[in-house]
Formats: structure tokens, sequence, C-alpha cells
């Protein structure tokens, strides 16, 4: 299937998930569109050093570019924390980030947008493809309880190839509980 018919199939099955409320069989259907699990692991080394030494280093498909440029902007604030940058070393990174983002915005129904418009910037968390796959799984309580879990954003946790871009359910383990039951 080729790109375009399958960016609009997906973008058709997002839109009836989200007026039928099936969103969670939605991902199964979108990784099928789009050929797996997998993202392009992240091959700017500055982006995996700079960003990675907090958290993993998000796949750039994740978000759109302008998701992107909202968040590499506010790194003054980013969620509470003052991640400033260097001008040259933010100009590298965004330039990455925004040719390497999800294609997709949210006029499109996209999973790789936030579910809320209010987020500023806008958490990898809530996007559409986060939640409709951890909601399921692990609840925010569960994943703060575990101390060798303790936040969403330790991806690495419970995909131990989170940083190839792999984030297949066949290799997901929950630190002291296991494989996921669906």
């Amino acid at each position: 299937m080729n790109k375009t018919i399958a960016g609009a199939v997906c973008a058709g099955l997002i839109a009836i998930g989200h007026a039928g409320g099936a969103t969670a069989s939605l991902y199964y259907i979108f990784q099928d569109v789009i050929g797996g699990s997998d993202f392009a692991p992240v091959t700017n080394e500055r982006y995996r050093a700079e960003c990675g030494s907090c958290h993993l280093a998000f796949p750039p498909r994740l978000l759109t570019a302008a998701a992107w440029q909202d968040l590499i902007g506010k790194l003054k604030n980013h969620f509470g924390d003052d991640a400033s940058l260097a001008p040259a070393v933010t100009k590298e990174l965004l330039d990455y980030l925004v040719a390497n983002a999800g294609q997709l915005n949210i006029e499109d129904h996209t999973p790789f947008v936030t579910t809320t418009a209010a987020d500023n910037p806008p958490r990898i968390t809530d996007t559409f493809f986060f939640t409709t796959r951890h909601s399921r799984q692990v609840s925010l309580q569960e994943v703060k309880a575990n101390p060798k879990v303790g936040s969403f954003a330790n991806c690495a946790a419970c995909h131990p190839n989170a940083d190839k871009g792999n984030f297949s359910d066949h290799e997901v383990a929950i630190p002291g509980k296991g494989k996921p039951q669906d």
C-alpha cells in the first residue's frame, strides 16, 4: 500500500475510532497501516546526548514539526525544568526534529499530536498514539509507584529497545509485573 493511501486510510480509521470510541483497537490497525511498531531510531548524537541525558531521546516522528517547534521554543520552562541550550545547539536539534517529524497534523486526527489542546508545550505522553496504547496496559499510578519505572518518560524501563526506536509489544516487560495482558 503506498504512503498516500495508507495515510488516508489511517486518518479515516482514527476519525471513525474517535467518533465510535473504538480507539484502543485502532492502535493495532494503525500499526498495520504504517508497517509495524518501530520508529526510525534517533540518528542525531547531539539530540541523543542533550535530551537523552534526562529522558529517552524520543523518536522525532512522535510529534509534528509544529509541536517540536513549540517544545524546543520553550526549553527555559521544560515541564518545570530549565533545559535551555546554547542557540547553535538549539537550532541543530530543532532542524533535526523538524526534518524528521510526524507529517500529519491535528486536523487529520494524527496519533502523533497531543490529545489536550491546552498542552503547552505538547507532551509525547499525551499523544493519541501513547495514550491509546498505555491506558489499557498500565496506569500512571502504577508507573509512579514502580521504583524501576517512575515516569512514563522512562520508556526503556519497559521497552528495552526504545533507544533503537523499537516499541514492539513482543518485547515489553514491565519491571516487577512482566508482560502486559491485553
